[in-house]
């Protein structure tokens, strides 16, 4: 480099003001930057119509560091030639810094290779080989295996630079296992949600698109990422949750083993009312239901059960399948109106919560205690003195 600038750029500039011509060089790093991204940009229209694809991998990998690189060379070379006092430049020298310079800009070579050898390759095998969850699994897998990459290369960096300064690993090693307790202490939910991130990775107990009930939190996955899972609620809000959360929470995979649901939905009625009727309404209106509407099935058929006889109603449940989880509320408001509806025109009584209220050491205008009857309390009717009821005695 210092033959190539003695011949061909030194002739050409004043020698004789040192900043001058340490300022000349770095404006020539910029010059050279404006340049190699116009060149960079050209290349890139270029090579995404050619039939090969390494070219757009290299130049994705390359162009930018370049760029970058051909900015600091001249800028590097016009501080440390012409600005930096004898003194400095010694410094500079003992501080190996042209070989960190190189390790650094490798490494970022590098680790910008392997991202998009990872993303090319990597996209091309998810869309042809893998289906369904395994495709969402495979995606999630490569991305992890790209961030492992990246940080791998870095740390070897960090490595060559500390052989560069001559510092031995042994004393970090040993400093590092005490701080290693502090940092994990410290960073312990980072680390968690790391540790959740890499066994949901592993478990793979949802993937993107699916609805999910999350702890309390009920929505559909909208991303899995390395900190955190986002997922949207019914109320079309955007919610992050940690992996350490979810990793730890009860799952419930509305989507999983396949989208088909049961759906329960209870009824009360009066004791009084004719039990079989009330069996007959409730079918004949889940029946009706499926016929209607394609996302609720007649196989497996709807079904009514008797659950329990309570004091003062009788408790019914209907039961079916659906094959869209997500249009249960609309099945159900379907149905129960629907059983209003018939209710109300075949006089099913519905339940009123009853109560006796008993009257004891009082007297009542006119009436001897223990000895009152209810014509003497103005009371015509028995029922009229309990409070009435319809439904069943105590």
């Amino acid at each position: 480099m210092d033959t190539f600038i003695s011949e061909f750029i030194l002739p050409y500039i004043n020698q004789n003001d040192m900043v001058i011509t340490g300022l000349f060089f770095i404006a020539l790093g910029f010059l050279l930057f404006a340049v190699m991204r116009k060149v960079r940009k050209a290349l890139l229209l270029k090579v995404q119509v050619t039939e090969t694809k390494w070219d757009d991998i290299l130049l994705a990998s390359f162009g930018k560091p370049t760029t970058i690189v051909l900015l600091l060379l001249p800028a590097y070379y016009g501080f440390s030639k012409y600005i930096l006092t004898p003194e400095g430049l010694e410094l500079y020298r003992e501080t190996e810094l042209n070989e960190v310079f190189f390790v650094i800009v490798a490494a970022w070579f590098l680790s910008a290779l392997v991202q998009n050898v990872m993303e090319f390759y990597g996209r091309k095998f998810i869309h042809g080989t893998a289906r369904g969850s395994k495709r969402d699994f495979t995606a999630r897998f490569l991305g992890l295996l790209d961030l492992i990459s990246v940080y791998v290369i870095w740390f070897v960096a960090f490595l060559v630079i500390l052989k560069l300064y001559s510092i031995s690993l042994t004393p970090l090693l040993a400093g590092a296992g005490i701080a290693g307790i502090a940092i994990a202490l410290a960073a312990q939910d980072m680390l968690g949600n790391f540790f959740g991130s890499a066994m949901i990775y592993v478990d793979r107990p949802f993937k993107i698109g699916d609805r999910v009930k999350i702890g309390e939190h009920v929505g559909d996955i909208m991303d899995i990422g390395n900190r955190s899972t986002r997922i949207k609620t019914l109320d079309n809000e955007l919610m992050t949750i940690p992996n350490s959360t979810v990793s730890s929470s009860i799952i419930t995979n509305y989507a999983l083993p396949d989208v088909k649901i049961k759906v329960r939905l209870t009824f009360y009625v009066s004791p009084n009312s004719d039990i079989e009727k009330v069996r007959r309404i409730l079918l004949e209106v889940a029946t009706q239901a499926a016929d209607n509407f394609d996302f609720i099935l007649d196989d497996p058929v709807p079904e009514v059960f008797l659950l329990d006889i309570e004091e003062y109603r009788l408790k019914y449940m209907v039961t079916f399948y659906s094959n869209r989880y997500d249009r249960k509320w609309e099945s159900r408001d379907y149905i129960n109106s629907e059983v209003l509806h018939r209710f109300r025109a075949e006089r099913v009584e519905l339940p009123i919560p009853q109560r006796k209220i008993y009257v004891r050491n009082k007297v009542l205008p006119g009436v001897a205690i223990g000895t009152g009857t209810y014509d003497s309390m103005g009371i015509e009717d028995e029922n009229d003195y309990y409070g009435g009821h319809d439904g069943m005695n105590d």
